[in-house]
């Protein structure tokens, strides 16, 4: 049970969220006058090959059934998906946006480039 707030886990949606902006900061900058120039940052990254195959499992084929033409309409075939990601994300980085591959995009984009 979550005291703060009175309620489990099990009854939050992924739109909810628990500290309500309180820990987010968009400067670096605000972050340093707050905490300190002798803070130390770090970031935790998922290997990128180990992401890839988990989110290719969960959202190319065990959410097949759930999303129309997902995953580039690949139908299971992973060199086409690969592919097709590859092609998306270089034009979504370029700002030639491809009208349909959000939903992909922001699984699979990587979390450094």
């Amino acid at each position: 049970m979550l005291k703060a707030v009175s309620r489990s886990t099990a009854s939050f949606t992924f739109m909810e969220e628990f500290c309500k902006h309180r820990h987010i900061r968009k400067n670096l900058d605000k972050i340093y006058e707050e905490l300190g120039q002798e803070t130390n940052l770090f970031a935790i990254v998922r290997d990128p090959f180990d992401r890839l195959i988990s989110g290719y499992v969960d959202k190319c084929i065990k959410e097949s059934h759930f999303t129309k033409n997902n995953c580039y309409n690949c139908t299971g075939n992973f060199s086409c998906f690969v592919g097709n990601l590859h092609l998306s994300l270089q034009q979504r980085f370029a700002h030639k946006h491809i009208k349909g591959t959000f939903y992909n995009d922001r699984h699979f984009a990587p979390q450094t480039w």
